[in-house]
């Protein structure tokens, strides 16, 4: 099982303010599913979808003083796209199919790969949206982790 971000910059035991990153990353997905409507699915340490959860936390939490969300939202968006070239180009399924696991959809198409070249403030309305409501999801899980379950083996694991 992957103990980091595949691409290592982040530890997934991690602790931010006596939290540890599994666990955010735990309620971060769940939110995640009900505030944009996903199908919610397991979600494994070592998976691409994983690894853009705990890398945007992550950013948002070392890199913010939390007094702008759009610095945090901006923080998200260079955390995906970062993670995302990294992905895209490394492919740790590949170098490592024992840590990390091959994600569903194929990294070449078009969207994302022009999403992940532009900088925030050249996203559209609709994109800066999104990534502004998830910094707020994790700027409120980081300060009020209180109601989550300690159970950290809920359906991460």
């Amino acid at each position: 099982m992957a103990l980091h971000t595949a691409n290592g910059e982040f530890r997934y035991d991690n602790e931010f303010n006596n939290k540890s990153l599994h666990l955010l990353v735990s309620k971060t997905y769940d939110d995640f599913v009900k505030e944009f409507k996903w199908k919610k699915s397991y979600l494994p340490k070592g998976s691409y979808g994983y690894d853009n959860i705990a890398m945007s936390i992550a950013y948002v939490i070392k890199h913010n003083n939390f007094t702008d969300i759009n610095s945090s939202a901006e923080q998200v968006h260079l955390a995906w796209s970062n993670n995302y070239k990294w992905w895209k180009n490394v492919k740790p399924y590949i170098l490592l199919p024992d840590l990390y696991k091959k994600p569903k959809k194929n990294f070449n198409d078009s969207r994302r790969n022009k999403l992940s070249m532009l900088s925030y403030s050249q996203l559209s309305k609709k994109d800066k949206n999104i990534n502004y409501r998830m910094a707020n999801i994790i700027i409120n899980n980081y300060f009020d982790i209180s109601n989550i379950s300690s159970n950290e083996d809920s359906f991460i694991d």
